[in-house]
């Protein structure tokens, strides 16, 4: 998978993409999910983890990533319930 693509799940179909940065993405049933944008490399000003959800529902859990510099994390969608933890 790469930036650019788009990943769907089926009716009654789960998805779990692991990240190189070592967080993953969890897609529910009846999930249209965008890799907006994703680098990760030795530089962490050249991070950024940008997903889009265009429809569905999903669980995500940031890795290496996130841990160096929150804002290099985003995730778009219409409408969104949060949960977070820990």
């Amino acid at each position: 998978v790469n930036t650019g693509d788009t990943v769907i799940t089926a009716t009654s179909s789960f998805a779990r993409i692991k990240l190189s940065d070592g967080g993953y993405v969890v897609l529910r049933p009846n999930t249209r999910f965008q890799i907006a944008d994703y680098n990760y490399s030795e530089k962490p000003e050249e991070n950024r983890s940008v997903f889009s959800l265009l429809k569905g529902g999903f669980r995500a859990v940031t890795g290496l990533i996130g841990k160096r510099n929150r804002n290099a994390v985003s995730y778009r969608t219409a409408v969104a319930t949060i949960g977070i933890r820990g």
